[in-house]
């Protein structure tokens, strides 16, 4: 059974540690927290009510695995993207598996030192790519690889909110799109609409 520290209790780490306390994951038990947001309290009150500690920062966990405090085997990383680099590579240090919620990193070297960091460790590191299965990422993947591909890249287009004398006050949505310039032609694809929560 692999003992597992959710660091980062927020949205996506609230529900990484919601699925381990409901015992989903064959092999793999909740055994540590770190920041438990105020609206996840009740999602993981089964874990604070049978004692799974809580520590205030990763820091403080690593520390309690230093110090020999908390026996863990792996983490789940699910803290803003700016901190995964550092994370997974005390985690390594520290002789521990790593899954790690999407991006690797803000920065090419940060996913390059957290794989050599995994390296070194001899641990599984994984990331959490939710979306390489969605057909247009296939797709996607199957155009690059084939090697016709010219150019690729993505955009954002937005729809202006306009009130009723023809001022713009905002954005009311928008799209994310995908293009593809293969062979001399351009595909566009709309990958994810949104809607804007402000004015």
């Amino acid at each position: 059974m692999y003992r597992t520290a959710v660091i980062g209790v927020g949205n996506m780490g609230s529900r990484y540690a919601s699925i381990l306390q409901d015992g989903l994951v064959t092999g793999m038990e909740l055994a540590a927290l770190t920041r438990v947001k105020d609206p996840y309290r009740e999602l993981l009150h089964k874990s604070l009510e049978e004692g799974v500690p809580v520590f205030e920062s990763a820091d403080k966990l690593f520390d309690a695995v230093e110090k020999g405090n908390l026996k863990i085997d792996a983490v789940i990383i699910a803290t803003p993207h700016y901190a995964h680099e550092e994370i997974a590579v005390r985690a390594f240090r520290n002789g521990l598996h790593v899954l790690c919620d999407k991006p690797s990193g803000v920065y090419s070297k940060q996913a390059r030192l957290m794989e050599e960091a995994a390296d070194r460790s001899g641990k599984v590191f994984s990331m959490v790519f939710n979306q390489r299965t969605l057909p247009i990422y296939i797709k996607l993947k199957e155009i690059v690889s084939s090697g016709k591909v010219v150019t690729c890249g993505s955009y954002n287009s937005k729809i202006a909110k306009v009130d009723k004398n023809g001022k713009v006050t905002g954005v009311s949505a928008g799209t994310t799109s995908i293009y593809v310039k293969a062979n001399g032609l351009t595909k566009v694809i709309p990958i994810t609409v949104y809607a804007n929560r402000g004015n």
